[in-house]
């Protein structure tokens, strides 16, 4: 009998070691997934403070540029050319006191005429702006066709 209650005991050391040893890797193992998460956190932070500095640097290069490049707050900058000496033709048109960009012609859909220099005409927009636009080099308005064109 001594020598089975020796192996019971022999038995229980074993497995006794064995669970220590299993309890051991167990804890080994949770500390190396804390240190692996404790890496993807800081890894994450780093990303995010580089995200933050290039988002800081944008905005820096956006508010640079606007100092450097001001955008104008006049849509037509007013013509660099002098006004016409000769009279207005018939039936032409300007942004002043003849503008045709009134709201029964934007009613009607008629959005293009003829201004007083004829390499230029007028353009209305829906909400009845009116815009003096440059027909291409050699060309001139031609109100029946609604375009710029040759002579």
């Amino acid at each position: 009998m001594k020598a089975e209650e020796e192996e019971e005991e022999e038995e229980k050391k074993k497995k006794k070691k064995k669970k220590k040893k299993k309890k051991k890797n167990e804890e080994e193992e949770e500390e190396e997934e804390e240190e692996e998460e404790e890496i993807e956190r800081e890894e994450r932070r780093r990303r995010k403070r580089k995200i933050i500095l290039i988002i800081t640097y944008f905005k820096l290069t956006i508010f640079i540029l606007h100092i450097l490049f001001p955008i104008s707050e006049v849509p037509n900058p007013p013509p660099t050319r002098p006004p016409p000496t000769r009279p207005p033709p018939a039936g032409s048109h300007d942004c002043g006191r003849n503008n045709p960009c009134t709201p029964e012609n934007i009613a009607a859909e008629l959005f293009y005429w003829p201004a007083h220099d004829p390499t230029q005409f007028i353009q209305c927009d829906t909400a009845g702006r009116c815009f003096v636009q440059d027909c291409g080099p050699g060309t001139v308005w031609d109100q029946d066709i609604l375009t710029c064109a040759h002579p």
